[in-house]
């Protein structure tokens, strides 16, 4: 699709960015998420396409003269970014809600009792001599058998249990998987989302530099003469 700029990234932005499997890996696929968070995305999706088409017909705009048509395109391009940064915004607020639901889930579920600190004591060291012996499997199957046990590992620090940092993840891990999926795939969520609006600010910049000259865009704003 013909544009302004003539460079290779911006024929291929202005070519790519219309077409929805692009528009799906570039800005989010709706039909992943839920409703309101598809609703946004859509709009994203549209915004994008809508800005695309309006730029790619701007050079045969007679009308208009070559720096007013960089100007009228950098004026699409701030509109286009304003939603995009909004729908940003929404993604990661969504991200952020789902990652404190299932950090309170956790924290009431796994939650060690005051009354039973003598007994976390020795399922404790109980763990860490497990742990120097490398038989992390038992620990796996202790915290499947009980969920006592895997509170106590999730919420005692890795230097307690003997545990380096990367089992220790993977046994807490597996723990909320295991007694509580839906906090589990609410976090897994979180990190899709968080994903997805981290590359929000690369579309938003390669935008600017493929549809329009700042140039061009300035020139007109410093000519142009009030009537």
């Amino acid at each position: 699709m013909p544009g302004l700029v003539q460079s290779e990234e911006a024929e291929k932005f202005m070519s790519m960015m219309v077409l929805p499997h692009q528009l799906n890996i570039s800005l989010g696929d709706p039909s992943k998420h839920d409703i309101e968070t598809a609703a946004s995305i859509r709009r994203a999706h549209g915004i994008v396409v809508d800005g695309i088409e309006k730029v790619s017909r701007l050079p045969d705009d007679a009308s208009r003269t070559e720096a007013e048509k960089h100007h009228v395109a950098r004026q699409i391009a701030q509109k286009t970014e304003k939603v995009l940064v909004a729908t940003k915004g929404f993604i990661e607020r969504r991200a952020s809600a789902l990652t404190e639901s299932a950090s309170a889930d956790i924290d009431a579920t796994f939650e060690t009792k005051l009354e039973r600190q003598a007994i976390h004591g020795e399922l404790r060291a109980y763990v860490r001599d497990l742990a120097k012996k490398g038989e992390t499997a038992t620990i796996r199957d202790l915290m499947n058998e009980s969920q006592e046990v895997a509170s106590v590992v999730v919420h005692s620090p890795r230097i307690l249990l003997g545990l380096n940092e990367k089992v220790h993840w993977n046994l807490r891990e597996d723990a909320v998987k295991r007694y509580l999926p839906n906090a589990y795939a609410n976090l897994q969520k979180s990190i899709e989302l968080d994903g997805v609006a981290a590359k929000y600010g690369d579309v938003i910049q390669r935008m600017h530099r493929s549809l329009y000259r700042g140039v061009l865009a300035d020139k007109y704003v410093r000519t142009r003469v009030e009537i």
